[in-house]
């Protein structure tokens, strides 16, 4: 006689029609039902995002809370070690971490790479996903390994030192309504990390990143706005950058940390 409950952390079947994973109506309303019924068996949901709950409540007639994801306990608790990264020296250094996948827009992101590539930038992605070696022989083919590093996915528990070689954070998804009500999991790591985030989002994530004053973000999809946002970033003085960084764990420890649950 326990109380179920459900943590919603993506919504389906929304998600799986906005990655053009399901095409069919017939097939959406199908698995909706599923997860109509699926639903029926708990006495509440919790949501990582405010904005399902408004999606939810057309499928759950019960208590739908707000509950927000938090870094994991390797990212919260975590010790900087020293690890080489053999990186270019003074350069401004953008790092992403974790699945190189097809929503991440990493194909418009080559666009900002080569027309950033003259400056004192150095891109950093750190983690495996489908679409790498797709993005890494684009990168081969418009000569910008220079202006590039990989490094194969790694323990979560040495994430904090390799992001302590980074200026900042990288975080992107694409413009789809789900994914403007979607707060992706990545944002609060980066947070917790106390890096600055240069982003390409909309909706919720966006308003996060706004609210906190923890960096730069485009909301319209528009890679154009953001190499000029990146570009901006790089010229801020070491001081600026810090009080970024400062926000970001400010931030994360006022309305997400682990603490908060207990």
């Amino acid at each position: 006689k326990s109380k179920k409950i459900i943590w919603e952390l993506d919504l389906w079947p929304d998600t799986l029609r906005d990655i053009n994973l399901v095409k069919s109506k017939y097939i959406f309303q199908l698995i909706e039902k599923i997860i109509i019924k699926t639903y029926s068996h708990y006495d509440a949901i919790f949501v990582a995002s405010s904005s399902f709950k408004k999606i939810i409540s057309k499928r759950f007639n019960k208590e739908i809370r707000y509950f927000p994801n938090w870094a994991n306990d390797e990212i919260e608790n975590s010790m900087i070690s020293d690890i080489d990264l053999k990186l270019p020296k003074d350069l401004f250094k953008i790092m992403y971490t974790g699945n190189i996948g097809s929503v991440q827009n990493f194909d418009q992101l080559l666009n900002t790479m080569d027309s950033l590539k003259d400056e004192k930038i150095h891109w950093i992605f750190v983690g495996d996903g489908r679409y790498k070696s797709v993005f890494q022989k684009s990168i081969n083919d418009r000569n910008l390994n220079k202006n590039s590093s990989f490094i194969s996915r790694v323990n979560i528990s040495e994430i904090a030192s390799y992001a302590n070689h980074a200026d900042c954070m990288y975080l992107s998804l694409k413009n789809s309504e789900i994914f403007k009500k979607t707060v992706p999991a990545k944002l609060q790591t980066y947070l917790a990390l106390g890096k600055p985030i240069l982003a390409v989002i909309s909706g919720e994530g966006a308003a996060i990143i706004k609210d906190a004053n923890c960096g730069f973000v485009n909301e319209n999809n528009d890679f154009d706005d953001f190499t000029r946002l990146v570009l901006k970033m790089s010229k801020l003085s070491e001081k600026e950058i810090n009080k970024m960084g400062e926000n970001s764990i400010r931030y994360y420890n006022t309305n997400f940390s682990s603490s908060k649950r207990k």
